[in-house]
């Protein structure tokens, strides 16, 4: 509580990943304004510290990313107007096109791996080598981390498609986060 006394009087959007609760909630200045509940959760290494840690960068397999923006001329103008007049045709990015799969590297070690529910059996089949490939790895990624001196803990949480959508669209890398996990 004091760990999140201290985001709300300190950041303007926060985020709890609550994995006692399975939710991860969205807030700004200590009012919850969004809540995503989580489907499912492993954790590999300690616990992580209860303190805020920041966000250092955010990646998927295939990020979002902005159209350029160049200015057209219109034909149907004259020439003087048009050399100074100019139309732009703007692409925004939208919800659709986040990633729904991707992994958020946190401060003080801490990785969290975000995947959407698996839908069909196509999915389901890329869930189970998900997971093999999980288990395998992550003693390995223990060793390495453990020869640079530096702490490793592991996290993947399972989100409804639309909410780890959210999720990455929301969470820009500097922002802070605080990741609740149940004793054992």
């Amino acid at each position: 509580m004091e760990s999140e006394l201290k985001l709300a009087e300190a950041s303007y959007l926060y985020f709890i990943f609550h994995l006692e609760e399975n939710t991860v909630q969205i807030k700004a200045r200590g009012v919850l304004l969004k809540e995503l509940p989580i489907g499912g959760s492993r954790h590999w290494g300690g616990s992580p510290p209860i303190a805020p840690l920041t966000l250092i960068r955010k990646s998927a397999l295939v990020e979002p990313q902005r159209k350029a923006i160049a200015p057209k001329k219109r034909e149907e103008e004259s020439s003087e107007e048009e050399e100074s007049s100019t139309t732009f045709e703007l692409e925004a990015l939208e919800l659709k096109d986040m990633p729904s799969s991707f992994r958020l590297a946190l401060s003080e070690g801490v990785h969290i791996s975000i995947r959407p529910k698996p839908e069909g059996f196509v999915a389901r089949f890329l869930d189970i080598l998900r997971t093999l490939v999980w288990y395998a790895t992550k003693p390995l990624q223990s060793i390495w981390y453990a020869q640079r001196g530096e702490p490793f803990i592991a996290l993947e949480l399972v989100l409804a498609r639309d909410d780890a959508q959210r999720l990455y669209w929301s969470f820009p890398e500097g922002n802070q986060a605080i990741v609740y996990r149940p004793t054992e």
